[in-house]
């Protein structure tokens, strides 16, 4: 089946949008040759399972096992139109089958799905695709066939003598002196190091730890894997030492480790570009303070593993947090010699209150407790690109006993009101997701938007339970896997249909042909940001999306976002 994707990719998706016909007075688009759409990486027993049907007219649907027996039989839902798609579709909801094996979805006049999985922990095993591909990411370090398989590699930026640009000194770090910051993760599709995506990335890791037990457990095949440490906790330690030596005497922790332009198109060991610290700012210093109080507090239990590491880790995040008191609103921006990711940062009310957070729940110390801040800023507003209150408020869901009565209540009815309005907007499209009711939602990074908010489902479930929230939860996860307008697994190497051509400079250039596995693309993205391709497939938003190299503003991989979809498919593994 992954063979047939390398059609897909240059001509079913060049097609999409280009034949329209007039539906009740809409332009809707002519759908893709299979009109079932379902999450290719398998459902869990016990959970949502639903499918869209394209064009489909009101009548049975029929769940058929391997033997060709009918396990399952259901109504498909009334049909709605998406605009966002300009798609006719509606949904068949087998969740009351809850029974391990392989099936069909067969639908009369349209035909039979491809074969799709009912398991015990699907979400578990897209979340470990998911973590172990940060093996794949990481920088100065070879891979080797053992762990990697065909996609390994030598080892690439040692960043052993790294220069400090004018733009990232400091009086302990002159402009022009050289210094050793290897380890931690390439960004993305460039040889990048972010400080702020890392942080984030560790964060998202120990979190795990924090979730529950089974993640302790969770075995990722890497080279630490012997040890008696989680691998979880030995792959968050590879960001986590990496930003430990970030941090200058003053507290400083520069923006980024790059190269002044992006590499060329080569294998990590073949880039031999100057690599330099550049900038510092207020946002990525904040996001390293929330990720190393929060792995003081969760190193605790891993001293003997790790001694003294909790204390430094303390240490280094309440200097930073001087740092930017001194500094409170200091923004990136690239200098005129640089041309590399900016990752840039107007609001940062957020990341202030997220590191507060983390702070606070680590030391207990009053300064911290800084909840109002946090209120204001997630008050009245849905998860959007860049927000950092959302991480917040998943730590706080965890440590809700901190709270006092009145809080949890302040806290229940903002959870209400922003998962019952995206709820609200969720049910004007089949796939049931709260993305799409304007063309900007489409957004750089549309995927990890959506886990985003999927998040957000599932942390109001723990302040406000209901079983609802759960669902569109779900929902989100199946439009991630495959049950989306592209009918198309957004995550390498996992269903039958996933991006081959990523923009990601490793899967590129390796000469093998799948690209490296458990890599998130970013997704469809609205008009005005599509900067690369010279064409894309559609007008519409939802599906303006190209699995070409070229297309980095909707095929490029981050682990940040996938990040995102980490503590989605981890939360509902749970």
């Amino acid at each position: 089946m992954r063979t047939s994707f390398f059609f897909l990719s240059v001509s079913l998706l060049l097609s999409i949008g280009f034949c329209s016909c007039q539906l009740a007075g809409q332009a809707v688009v002519q759908p893709p040759a299979d009109r079932i759409h379902l999450s290719q990486a398998g459902y869990s027993l016990g959970g949502t399972k639903k499918a869209v049907i394209l064009d489909g007219k009101p009548g049975p649907f029929f769940v058929i096992s391997v033997a060709g027996d009918t396990a399952f039989s259901g109504k498909i839902g009334p049909a709605l139109l998406w605009e966002s798609a300009a798609q006719w579709a509606a949904t068949a909801d087998f969740s009351e089958w809850n029974e391990a094996g392989e099936y069909r979805l067969s639908v009369p006049q349209v035909g039979d799905s491809e074969l799709f999985s009912i398991q015990e922990d699907a979400n578990l095993m897209v979340a470990r695709s998911l973590i172990r591909s940060l093996y794949f990411q990481r920088s100065s370090q070879a891979l080797t066939e053992e762990f990697a398989g065909e996609w390994a590699r030598g080892a690439g930026h040692p960043d052993t003598e790294v220069i400090t640009h004018p733009s990232a000194s400091t009086s302990a770090r002159p402009s022009g002196s050289t210094a050793a910051y290897p380890g931690g993760w390439y960004d993305a599709g460039d040889y990048g190091k972010y400080t702020g995506p890392t942080a984030f990335v560790t964060w998202s890791l120990l979190h795990l730890l924090e979730l529950g037990p089974k993640w302790k457990a969770l075995s990722l095949n890497i080279p630490e894997s012997q040890n008696q440490v989680p691998d979880v906790l030995d792959e968050a330690m590879v960001g986590l030492q990496y930003l430990l030596s970030l941090q200058d005497t003053t507290g400083a922790v520069p923006h980024k480790l790059t190269a002044l332009h992006h590499a060329q198109l080569v294998m990590p060991e073949g880039d031999q570009d100057a690599r330099y610290l550049i900038g510092m700012s207020t946002a990525s210093t904040l996001t390293f303070v929330a990720a190393t109080a929060q792995a003081s507090r969760i190193l605790r239990a891993y001293e003997a593993d790790f001694p003294g590491l909790a204390d430094r880790c303390l240490s280094a995040s309440t200097l930073a947090w001087q740092w930017c008191i001194a500094h409170p609103d200091l923004k990136f921006k690239n200098p005129s010699d640089v041309s590399t990711g900016e990752y840039k940062d107007e609001f940062l009310e957020d990341e202030w209150a997220w590191a507060a957070l983390e702070l606070w729940l680590t030391t207990g110390d009053k300064q911290y407790r800084q909840l109002d801040r946090l209120f204001q800023v997630v008050q009245g507003r849905i998860p959007f690109y860049g927000d950092a209150s959302w991480k917040a408020m998943l730590s706080l869901a965890l440590h809700r006993d901190r709270l006092t009565a009145a809080e949890q209540g302040q806290w229940r009815e903002q959870c209400l009101w922003r998962s019952e309005k995206m709820k609200g907007q969720a049910r004007f499209n089949a796939y049931q997701v709260p993305l799409g009711m304007k063309e900007e939602d489409f957004n750089w990074g549309s995927n990890a938007i959506h886990a985003r908010m999927g998040l957000w489902y599932l942390m109001s479930n723990v302040f406000v339970p209901k079983a609802d929230f759960t669902t569109e939860a779900e929902s989100v996860g199946e439009y991630l896997l495959g049950k989306n307008p592209l009918d198309l697994c957004f995550i390498t190497d996992l269903g039958s249909r996933f991006p081959l051509n990523i923009h990601h400079r490793p899967s590129r250039a390796d000469g093998v042909a799948l690209p490296v596995p458990g890599l998130m693309a970013g997704g469809p993205q609205d008009v005005v940001k599509l900067q690369d391709c010279e064409v894309y497939p559609s007008k519409y938003p939802a599906l303006r999306y190209l699995d070409e190299w070229c297309s980095y503003s909707t095929n490029e991989v981050a682990i940040n976002w996938n990040a995102n979809a980490i503590l989605l498919f981890a939360w509902l593994g749970e």
